[in-house]
């Protein structure tokens, strides 16, 4: 028969655990369509801060993994920037 300490221990660990999922926070997702149209904010590797997308050239591709991400052009750098959506 298992102690009383170990008993609580393992129901905080569990309460612990299902709090730790309930505060992970959902990112909102983009619909395909929404993508392609939307004023969309993403980190530009080269200007190093958050840059808008071009509305222009804008695509929507599919990784190896089967995840789809979308692909444009930093407004400031002109430099090829993606989004996993």
């Amino acid at each position: 028969m298992p102690s009383l300490k170990s008993s609580k221990k393992s129901l905080k660990r569990k309460n612990s655990l299902k709090k730790s999922k309930n505060k992970s926070s959902k990112k909102k997702k983009i619909s395909h369509a929404d993508a392609l149209k939307i004023n969309i904010s993403v980190y530009c590797m080269k200007c190093r801060s958050k840059q808008n997308m071009h509305k222009v050239g804008r695509a929507i591709k599919k990784n190896k993994n089967g995840s789809h991400m979308l692909r444009g052009v930093c407004q400031k750098c002109s430099t090829v920037v993606v989004r996993i959506i």
